[in-house]
């Protein structure tokens, strides 16, 4: 659809995360099409709601110039629980588990 498309879908994306997320938090993009969230003081419990819902969120269609357009979601997440880890291995731990849910995500839609 080209980057006028992509240009919209970017910032579709990133306007429906910063509406799930609380003013404390942060919504950033990352490069390309990858986005980061930081979450401050959250339960994993509440953690696993806010991945659902910013799934939902993210895969609702978008309509751009009259047609109905949907991207998938793959979503890793990190949990900081010790003073001692650096950010560079959380993102790591993210970005390890966002392809892992992208491989999930390609086999279950093959079956």
């Amino acid at each position: 659809h080209g980057h006028k498309a992509g240009d919209a879908i970017l910032k579709e994306t990133a306007q429906r995360a910063r509406s799930l997320v609380r003013s404390s938090d942060t919504v950033a993009r990352w490069g390309g099409d990858e986005f980061v969230v930081l979450f401050e003081s959250v339960s994993k419990v509440d953690l696993d709601m806010l991945v659902v819902r910013l799934r939902q969120l993210i895969e609702t269609p978008i309509e751009f110039e009259g047609q109905k357009l949907t991207v998938g979601a793959s979503i890793g997440t990190a949990v900081y629980r010790n003073s001692d880890v650096m950010l560079e291995t959380l993102l790591k731990t993210a970005d390890e588990q966002m392809y892992q849910d992208k491989m999930r995500r390609k086999s279950t839609a093959c079956t």
